[in-house]
């Protein structure tokens, strides 16, 4: 009697292999992508956030008289980064209110980037 092959075989063919091998690869670059941006743009919104508390620090010191900056450098991540201060001389203020912006800008990625506030300053 001869013997019937099983074609119940449990197992992988190859072509099935190298599909779910495709598969999962461009599921773990999809991934990989995703947590690049994600990074990117956590830091770009940390360097935001610093240019904001540099601005806050620039009018308080315009407030009380004095000067601020024209260059702060900030280290981050193994990179250091320039932040450069637009702001007027609390000197040249006249009596009364004055309308004062300052501007904080900055480099990252081969893009420039600024952040600006407005505030009102009075001065007796």
């Amino acid at each position: 009697m001869e013997a019937l092959a099983s074609s119940n075989d449990k197992g992988f063919t190859l072509i099935e292999l190298l599909v779910s091998i495709l598969i999962i690869s461009v599921v773990f670059i999809a991934l990989l992508h995703s947590l690049i941006l994600c990074m990117r743009y956590n830091m770009l919104n940390n360097l935001r956030n610093e240019a904001a508390k540099i601005a806050q620090g620039c009018a308080e010191q315009i407030r009380i008289g004095q000067s601020c900056p024209n260059l702060i450098i900030r280290n981050f991540r193994k990179f250091s980064v320039t932040y450069n201060i637009s702001a007027p001389n609390p000197a040249t203020f006249s009596s009364g209110t004055n309308d004062v912006a300052i501007t904080v800008s900055y480099s990252y990625g081969g893009k420039d980037y600024s952040y600006t506030i407005r505030t009102v300053i009075y001065k007796e």
